[in-house]
């Protein structure tokens, strides 16, 4: 019988969450600059105000007009810019195989 000893290293509210397990130091800066996600505290304390179901994505004839989020896999035609220099909008005309 052989007894298996981990050394447990356990965080404090004020860690980095650098140090949390699968966050690096690309994941960090990504919460930093987004969420203001610093300590771990603060990713403890954080509560999203809303949830996005990343796993589905929908065709555009499925899309309501109420403004929702929601992910779509699209084939791009063409991209132009629109506007002066300044005040650049991005046109993107696009299609999914539903022909939408």
């Amino acid at each position: 019988m052989s007894l298996f000893c981990a050394q447990m290293t356990f965080l404090k509210p004020d860690s980095p969450i650098e140090f949390l397990k699968g966050v690096g130091p690309q994941k960090a800066e990504l919460l930093r600059n987004e969420l203001n996600i610093r300590l771990v505290e603060d990713l403890l304390l954080y509560f999203p105000f809303r949830y996005i179901d990343k796993t589905k994505i929908n065709e555009v004839k499925d899309l309501g007009k109420d403004g929702e989020w929601a992910y779509l896999r699209l084939r791009i035609n063409s991209i132009t810019e629109k506007g002066s220099p300044r005040h650049k909008t991005l046109l993107v005309n696009a299609r999914d195989n539903t022909g939408g």
